[in-house]
């Protein structure tokens, strides 16, 4: 965005050379315009604003969180195949569309709530996960026969 007075001349040299996705705002200062008394009105919404923009801010960032979340969470799910159980995929399939569901209503505590319990669910699925595929392995190490050297 540029921001520029009727008066510059220099702004209508720029419109020209200006690629087309840019936004140009042009102020103009008429005599009856009271531009300081304007400005200084602006600076007093934007601090009466504030909050209920941060407020939306944080709203947007947790919905893009869970937006994240949904994604990862169906993509681990994927990738995860046969390696995880049944009742695990159904438990996870369940919290998400749960997510999904307080995401489109904008229902910011159970998009938490929901979220905190996904990311719990994924931590567990993932574990038990790893630890179906050590057994299947046979990854049993006996640590009695490392070697190890102490270090002062």
């Amino acid at each position: 965005v540029i921001t520029a007075f009727k008066s510059d001349k220099k702004i209508r040299t720029c419109l020209n050379s200006i690629d087309k996705d840019v936004k140009v705002i042009i102020v103009e200062n008429s005599n009856n315009y009271k531009f300081k008394e304007e400005i200084e009105r602006m600076k007093v919404e934007a601090e009466e604003n504030s909050e209920s923009d941060n407020k939306m801010k944080e709203e947007v960032e947790m919905l893009n969180s869970a937006d994240n979340l949904i994604f990862q969470s169906n993509k681990t799910i994927t990738d995860m195949g046969d390696k995880i159980s049944e009742e695990d995929k159904e438990e996870l399939n369940g919290l998400i569309e749960k997510l999904k569901d307080s995401h489109s209503k904008k229902e910011m505590e159970n998009v938490k709530t929901h979220m905190d319990d996904l990311n719990t669910k994924l931590q567990s699925a993932s574990q038990k996960m790893y630890e179906n595929v050590s057994e299947d392995d046979g990854a049993d190490i006996d640590s009695s026969d490392v070697e190890f050297e102490e270090v002062d």
